[in-house]
């Protein structure tokens, strides 16, 4: 069923445009598993992968001109999340220059803060009070969970280009599952 996914897009409260490509346009396929899951919006998602992966996408000529987008992974994790607790590695490459690379954390659970608390028996953590700091993990409304891995300017609809992202984690990632790549206007 290769080739066969289609991209969704839809219109943010602004009306810029959101576009969110299916795993199997971002990923390569022989480096996961695949099935289907009757929660996702595209036919198959991506499970499973090894050690490391990539994701590598084009977007030109899909996003609104002069526009801040962000690039989010949309997953799910299986039972054990322990696995998931540190941070994990990624590299993005620049679209204009493919020896520019970046490097930064992102957390696929989110990570247990300690607080410090006025009297003992307040408990003022509540990890859904969290802001929205880049590389912090978000529940979506469908389900799925997502966290930003990129953010860039687009000048004109190409600009945004090409999206290249490697993830190096220190473990295993068996239990993700991911759904695919969203692009949508910065807050």
């Amino acid at each position: 069923m290769e080739g066969e996914e289609e991209e969704w897009f839809s219109l943010d409260k602004d009306g810029k445009k959101c576009l969110m490509l299916p795993a199997a346009v971002a990923l390569k396929r022989k480096k996961w598993s695949w099935q289907s899951l009757p929660e996702s919006r595209f036919e198959e998602v991506a499970f499973d992968p090894t050690w490391s992966f990539a994701i590598r996408c084009n977007t030109s000529n899909m996003l609104s001109a002069q526009t801040c987008y962000g690039a989010y992974l949309v997953y799910k994790l299986q039972e054990n999340h322990s696995r998931f607790e540190p941070p994990m590695k990624v590299w993005m490459t620049s679209h204009f220059s493919e020896t520019l690379s970046i490097s930064r954390y992102i957390y696929l659970i989110s990570p247990q803060t300690p607080v410090i608390k006025r009297k003992v028996y307040e408990n003022t953590h509540n990890p859904l009070n969290r802001s929205k700091i880049k590389g912090l993990p978000q529940q979506r409304k469908d389900g799925w969970m997502e966290v930003q891995i990129d953010e860039q300017l687009t000048q004109t609809p190409q600009s945004f280009g090409k999206l290249s992202v490697n993830f190096a984690p220190n473990q295993s990632l068996k239990g993700l599952i991911v759904q695919g790549i969203e692009f949508r206007p910065c807050n």
